[in-house]
This record gives C-alpha cells, structure tokens and sequence, in this order.
C-alpha cells in the first residue's frame, strides 16, 4: 500500500502542499500540462524555486496571476472542472477540496459570500487543483496527516482581522475532525486553502505509520519563523511487511525419545 504523510509541524498552505509535492520529484513541467486541462477565466504561470527556509532546502511553489475575473462562482468552477480532460480521480479529489471550502464558507459568511474574488481565487483554485492532481500523479493508497499546529495572533479575513485560526479554518477542522496543536510562532500557520486540502485528502490524523519510505518533499512557506523551519514535509512509503531468511532447524521424531516405553523408563 502506497501511503502519504503529511507532517504539519509549521501548519500547511495550499503552496506548500504543491511545492512538497513537487520537491518530491513530480516535474512542474507535468502539472502545468494538467492545470492546462481545466478551462480556467484566467491568464497565470506557476514556477517552482528552491528555497532555504532555517537551513532547510525546500520548493516554494509560486502562482503568477496576470488576468483574472472579480468573482469565480464555486458552482461555476464545479462544472468547469466536471468538463475537464483531468483523469477521473484527480476531477473528484479537485471537486471534493472545491465542495468542502465552498460549505465551509457558506456556513461562515452566508450563502450569498460563497464565492473567491480576483487573484486570491485564481492562487485558491489552482491550488487545490494541483494538489488533486499531484496525489493523483503519485497514486497514493492512503494519506496521513500529522496533528495540524498553529499560531498565534491574528490575520486578515473577509471581515477584517481575526484571531487565528481563523473562523473558516475551523470550520473546515471540525467537519473533519482534524486534531490542531497551537505553538509559541505569533503568525497563522493554517490558511482557509490548506486546511481544505489536508482536511479533504487525509483518512485520518495521528502518528507517522510505519513505512519504507521511498520519497520526501519539502513545501516551503512565504514567512521566516522563529522556531521552526516553516516548511511541509510530505513523506511517501509503502507498509507491506517485508520477510526476511531465517535458518530452519528439522525436528526427527525418529529417535529413542519416541520409542515405546521411553517415557517408562523416566518415571
């Protein structure tokens, strides 16, 4: 069984989970051939770049916008990527990560605020597409997440500053049941896009299974911490027990132990 697991010991970001992804070897040059699939209202490029993050080599992965519309329906983009020429587990990954974020937001905001707006909705969608299609890509059996740590303080939201984690992020952990860890990094950690991927993508939350590991990729995050490498470790492996060659010893029943009236002889 083929497993994925994310570590969120920084929290997780829709960019991180591409970029971990493909700093474990998928070739952007593939993804953007699959974005290309899903007849988007956009004009983007995406670029894969090396980064240091506390010493830590990592892959930010980076979402150019250069034309977008002011809403996108989540309706709208439903259908759009229900007519794509993705592969079918890829299209139904990309609908459920569309689906959860668009109730979760709902239920938030109201029904009349379900929607993303201008180039954060492009970064949004083209995210949660990438990483369908990566999990997609890597044929995973099983993913695994790791508890989800976030900070402290505030961030920015629809209606103004919130103290993290943010109401929408919260809404998408309880539908899941997601377990979250809050550290000492006065910063969000866990954003609305990739609470929905991880919350989506994982079958459960707990402690890395044991596995041969055979990859790993880092997602580098925007921001510097101070405690931690802000990264997303993504680790793939496979828990099929494995037989090793033991030396076999022949038991001979053959012998005076066995012979009638041995065990007479003994009383």
């Amino acid at each position: 069984m083929n497993i994925l697991y994310f570590d969120c010991m920084s929290g997780i970001s829709g960019d991180m989970a591409v970029g971990a992804f493909l700093d474990m070897g998928i070739d952007p040059n593939s993804l953007a051939c699959e974005l290309s699939k899903v007849e988007l209202d956009a004009v983007y490029d995406i670029e894969a770049e090396k980064v240091s993050k506390s010493g830590v080599r990592a892959t930010a992965f980076n979402i150019y916008v250069d034309k977008s519309r002011s809403i996108y329906d989540f309706e709208d983009t439903a259908q759009i990527i229900l007519k794509s020429k993705l592969d079918s587990r890829a299209k139904k990954l990309s609908l459920l990560i569309l689906k959860n974020f668009a109730d979760a937001k709902a239920r938030v905001y109201g029904l009349n605020q379900s929607c993303l707006k201008g180039e954060d909705a492009v970064r949004a969608i083209v995210n949660m597409l990438s990483a369908a299609i990566c999990v997609s890509m890597l044929g995973a059996d099983k993913i695994i997440s790791s508890p989800l740590t976030e900070g402290l303080g505030y961030a920015m939201t629809d209606s103004g500053l919130m103290r993290v984690p943010v109401p929408l992020v919260t809404e998408l952990l309880k539908d899941s049941g997601a377990p979250i860890e809050i550290c000492s990094e006065k910063t969000q950690l866990i954003t609305p896009t990739g609470a929905a991927i991880i919350c989506s993508l994982a079958q459960g939350f707990d402690e890395m299974p044991s596995m041969t590991v055979s990859a790993t990729g880092f997602g580098a995050g925007k921001k510097d911490l101070d405690s931690r490498a802000n990264i997303l470790r993504i680790i793939m492996g496979r828990n099929e027990p494995v037989f090793y060659e033991e030396s076999m010893c022949l038991l001979d029943t053959d012998s005076a132990y066995s012979k009638p009236g041995f065990l007479n002889s003994c009383k």
